[in-house]
């Protein structure tokens, strides 16, 4: 098969090297400070009815308090009051948290906490940051001391993902629930799927909460559901319902959804339907105007275009690969004795995912290859007829070089000599093998991941924003970063979870970032790759979704089972290529329905933002 290079959206694509991206737009200037936002940044002298002492005495700990206790509480009654004199009219946590919000986040959290009374749903369009809504809701009550015991319900492909962006935006350190010793903490985020488990639903509604915030929350929009019933029943002073689909089928789910928030608040559901939905068809909604000011109540809309913020597009391609003859020897033996060891042992958990690493180390370098044989034979876990046929296999990888894929990625660096480019891989070995062979072609190559301190990732993001031509990074090692100066990404392999994918361009493609963003991945043809590079990119679409609706499609997929192994499946299925191409087939078609029921859900979304489309509406709706 000829070697190419393919954007995935020819029309709108230029070929490699033709890229010129525009010049920067100006700045927009500033927006202003809401008049209490920017007095919040001086100290006032005093606040009304309160004297300051003329000195501070310092009490040692453990000592008395020079005070009786009628000035003490009177101290106290002032402290309270000082607290509460500016109400919720502006943020007072603003200097603690490490983000640039966006006009449309700070309006959002402030009617949550002043006129919604921390119960809410942020239902903004994909893209638009209710996580930033949500988190400085969640900061500014810690910050007032408003709420001390807050857990976080996200599904479980996202519970890592919440953990960083509350550390790294809001410097809030958050556990997830593993047991159930777990749930005594106070901070907690915890999966959907487990907390509504036999083995912890009990915990979780043991515990009185001060905030809860339930990321994805039309999962829980059928109250039939298990996730309904646990959401309803949790001992909560404040909840945020975060989702971009308020509904998804009709309008039966919205009424479900504003109930757990304030029960009774549109009425009862079959009143709902029939005083907000046309009869006889429960998705097209009536009488607006009412329904616009009820919800106005409890629920916060933005829209990109409303609120004024497009990110620029995306170039999406695909260097297809073919595997030389000795890295496809190899990938073949290795293959075959990974699916005789999975059709062998089925249920042995931990084997299967070792083995499912090393098939996707196949195509990702010799390198790889050979460090995961190491570490296997090392290990002990191989049975010994297996043992001299797997040493063989690994001195084979050893002696392959670099690999087709670091010279692929030379070539791509050469049609644009000029862009700087973030590199991913999966794996630190064909990290260090990209590194070597790419500085020994003379670029400026700096490597990022999980094994560097605090002072090794600033030095290495301080020589990539000054100026090295190419960072290369594994997951591990890119929580949080913020790359918005580049504008280039190449994926050397391939994860088979979408979700790290999707990550993976957030880093670039997101708020701050002005220049189109071209995304290369390098695939080899006719292996496992090219069948999950298929499902990614024609059936998902992914490289085409706003940072956020990845999730909603998987959502939709009525397997428990998670994107991997459903694809470790399909793969195991056949033993010749046919067979292959058939299970991934089927697996596409469940794919492709997954997503069409998604659309489904957004356009009904639409269809309820026409009907509250008013000035008065829910902010930006």
């Amino acid at each position: 098969m000829l070697e190419r290079f393919e954007w995935l959206e020819l029309a709108a694509c230029p070929g490699p090297g033709e890229l010129q991206a525009p010049p920067p737009p100006a700045a927009p200037p500033a927006a202003p400070l809401p008049p209490r936002l920017a007095a919040a940044r001086t100290p006032r002298s005093a606040e009304p009815g309160l004297a300051l002492p003329p000195r501070i005495e310092i009490v040692p700990a453990g000592g008395r308090w020079p005070l009786e206790p009628g000035a003490l509480f009177l101290l106290r009654r002032q402290a309270e009051a000082l607290r509460h004199a500016a109400g919720f009219d502006r943020l007072l946590c603003l200097e603690a948290c490490h983000i640039d919000h966006l006009p449309h986040q700070h309006d959002a959290a402030l009617r949550v906490l002043a006129q919604m009374r921390g119960r809410a749903l942020l239902a903004d369009e994909v893209g638009l940051g209710k996580t930033v809504e949500a988190g400085l809701v969640l900061k500014e009550l810690l910050v007032r001391g408003l709420a001390h015991r807050v857990l976080v319900l996200a599904p479980a492909s996202l519970t890592h993902q919440w953990q960083e962006e509350l550390a790294t935006k809001f410097d809030e350190r958050f556990a997830i629930v593993r047991e159930a010793a777990d749930w005594s903490g106070s901070r907690l985020i915890a999966s959907m799927d487990l907390a509504r488990s036999t083995a912890h639903e009990a915990d979780a509604l043991a515990q009185a909460w001060d905030l809860v915030i339930v990321d994805e929350a039309h999962r829980a929009r059928r109250v039939t559901t298990r996730l309904h019933r646990l959401v309803a029943r949790l001992n909560t002073r404040h909840m945020l319902l975060l989702t971009a689909t308020p509904v998804m089928n009709d309008m039966s789910e919205l009424h479900a959804l504003v109930n757990l928030l304030v029960e009774g608040h549109m009425g009862t559901p079959k009143g709902f339907l029939a005083r907000y939905t046309e009869a006889g068809n429960p998705r097209e909604p009536v009488n607006e105007a009412d329904l616009r000011e009820r919800l106005s109540q409890v629920m916060i809309r933005n829209r990109r275009g409303a609120v004024g913020l497009q990110l620029p597009p995306r170039r999406a391609g695909v260097y297809h690969l073919a595997m030389p003859a000795e890295e496809l020897t190899l990938y073949r033996e290795l293959t075959t004795w990974i699916k005789d060891e999975l059709a062998a042992c089925p249920d042995r958990g931990h084997l299967r995912l070792t083995l499912a690493l090393l098939q996707r180390g196949l195509t990702s370098s010799p390198h790889a290859v050979a460090g995961m044989l190491g570490h296997l034979l090392a290990g002990g876990g191989v049975e010994a007829k297996h043992r001299k046929r797997l040493a063989g296999l690994r001195a084979q990888a050893s002696a392959l070089g670099p690999g087709r894929k670091a010279r692929a990625l030379a070539e791509l660096l050469a049609w644009t000599p000029d862009a700087q480019v973030l590199v991913y891989t999966e794996f630190r070995a064909t990290q260090e093998a990209l590194c070597t062979h790419l500085a020994g072609l003379g670029h400026d190559v700096v490597a990022f991941h999980g094994g560097l301190d605090a002072r090794e990732r600033t030095e290495a993001l301080r020589a990539f924003r000054a100026g090295a031509r190419v960072l290369v990074s594994t997951e591990s090692g890119a929580e949080g970063l913020n790359l918005q100066f580049c504008h280039s990404l190449v994926n050397v392999d391939l994860p088979w979870n979408p979700m790290r994918v999707e990550q993976r361009i957030g880093r670039l493609h997101r708020l701050g970032q002005r220049h189109p963003v071209t995304i290369s991945s390098l695939c080899f043809d006719e292996t496992i790759e090219a069948h999950v590079l298929d499902l990614l990119a024609t059936k998902i679409r992914l490289f085409e979704l706003v940072v956020g609706e990845l999730d909603g499609i998987l959502g939709e997929l009525e397997e428990r089972r998670g994107f991997e192994e459903l694809v470790m499946e399909a793969w195991a299925s056949g033993r010749d290529e046919a067979a292959v191409a058939e299970a991934f087939g089927r697996l596409g078609e469940v794919v492709v329905g997954a997503r069409g029921r998604y659309g489904e859900g957004q356009a009904l979304a639409r269809r309820l933002d026409q009907a509250l489309a008013s000035p008065e509406a829910c902010r930006g709706g």
